[in-house]
């Protein structure tokens, strides 16, 4: 059945009843008859018979209206004539659901239908000429509502004391009551101003940042609820156990690593719970000499000094751990070649440094022994460094440097040893001996 609509006509309309049984109601299509009722919709300019009212209540308050006109035509031969003048109108309209529909106009032609809820419904126009009625017809109005709440970026969770905030959405001009169904939930447009409910105007097509907060102790779900006009929106909110933080705790992807190469830190929080949480971005790290870091990504410079056990610190929220990165060297093979002689003597040998090279002295006196050095090291990262002249290998007879030409001297008596050692970021990875015999 269809839902009627209460006209409310203005004073100067002319309301007639009448027996709609008896009334002539020729059709527009096949021109049957000697009157026509012809009804305009003023809104888009189209005549129609019936003409349909379409109202939408979206982007207003609460009401939304339209104006529609009546015509009265006379059959003319063929062709159908308006009559202007002699004609009275009267609108009626059901007074079954009065809170959904109304219609008003003026004497004469037209009516403003107005409604505050979605619904379907009519309107029945009636004309009166020549002292009786001689056309009438029924108007559907059909009243749709897109009017909307919505909320969004809504943080569905929170412990107790944190301040969270969710986007409410409103697409028609209207102020909306925000509540929830729990007293220790409160509710703001701003983080300082919390209560248990809030009051939001907004224009068409707008937006409102809402924050809350629990201050309550157990566990729960809290639905936050914004009304207005019968448009609603809720949003559920789950209120976690409340936990603190117990420690942290720091982690490489590599315990140890080659100078000159790097390692991802993570550190983690443990909470009272016993849940933990990665918290590496939000963490620092810091570390000594040798030892650079970009985030959570570590690196060892390669320099003389650099290996051993590095400790690094995390922070985070007032908590410290520290944990030991061992830098070791990349050193995998050495090649060697060395010229030993000695000066008073004449007397020389060579060697590959493989083992120990022994040189006669028939003087008592003794002589200065000298050697000349060549070669290279190489890294297991295939890497390959000059023995003479590079800033991270020495080379010694015992403690003293060979020059950066290759060339050291030193004195030895008949019965005499020297060491010569080679050193890679100050670690020894090679040494031979040299004897006066």
């Amino acid at each position: 059945m269809k839902t009627k609509i209460l006209l409310f006509a203005m004073a100067a309309f002319c309301l007639a009843s009448c027996d709609k049984e008896n009334l002539e109601k020729p059709s527009p299509v096949d021109g049957d008859g000697e009157y026509l009722l012809e009804i305009l919709d003023s809104g888009s300019g189209t005549k129609s018979t019936p003409a349909t009212v379409s109202l939408n209540l979206a982007n207003l308050t609460n009401t939304a209206s339209k104006t529609i006109t009546a015509q009265l035509k006379k059959k003319s031969g063929s062709s159908w004539t308006n009559i202007t003048s002699g004609v009275t109108y009267s609108w009626s309209a059901s007074t079954a659901d009065n809170k959904k529909f109304s219609g008003s106009g003026t004497v004469n032609q037209s009516c403003t239908v107005s409604a505050k809820a979605a619904g379907d419904g009519e309107i029945t126009v009636s004309a009166n000429y020549g002292g009786s009625t001689v056309a009438s017809q029924d108007v559907p109005v059909s009243v749709s509502d897109s009017r909307a709440l919505s909320w969004s970026d809504a943080t569905t969770s929170l412990t107790a004391g944190e301040v969270k905030s969710a986007v409410l959405n409103s697409n028609f001009s209207c102020t909306a009551t925000i509540t929830s169904d729990n007293s220790s939930f409160l509710i703001g447009t701003t983080q300082s101003n919390l209560s248990s409910s809030a009051s939001v105007t907004f224009e068409s097509n707008k937006t409102q940042t809402i924050y809350y907060k629990y201050t309550g102790s157990s566990q729960t779900t809290v639905t936050i609820s914004a009304a207005s006009n019968g448009i609603s929106a809720s949003q559920r909110v789950k209120i976690e156990k409340s936990v603190t933080l117990s420690s942290i705790s720091l982690s490489f992807a590599s315990n140890s690593i080659y100078a000159g190469t790097s390692t991802t830190a993570t550190v983690t929080a443990v909470y009272s719970d016993g849940s933990t949480k990665d918290v590496t971005s939000q963490s620092s790290l810091t570390g000594p000499a040798f030892v650079s870091i970009n985030g959570s990504s570590i690196s060892s410079q390669k320099a003389i000094g650099c290996l051993g056990q590095k400790s690094i610190t995390a922070s985070y929220e007032g908590m410290t751990n520290s944990a030991n990165l061992s830098v070791i060297s990349d050193f995998k093979s050495i090649s060697l070649e060395c010229q030993l002689y000695c000066i008073d003597t004449y007397r020389s040998a060579s060697g590959n440094g493989n083992s120990s090279i022994s040189l006669g002295v028939p003087m008592n006196d003794g002589g200065e022994v000298r050697t000349t050095i060549s070669g290279t090291i190489t890294t297991y990262n295939n890497d390959s460094y000059n023995i003479i002249g590079n800033s991270l290998i020495k080379v010694a007879f015992e403690n003293d440097n060979i020059s950066s030409t290759g060339v050291s001297t030193d004195w030895m008596m008949p019965g005499d040893n020297l060491t010569m050692r080679i050193y890679y970021l100050g670690e020894e990875v090679k040494s031979f001996g040299v004897y006066f015999n």
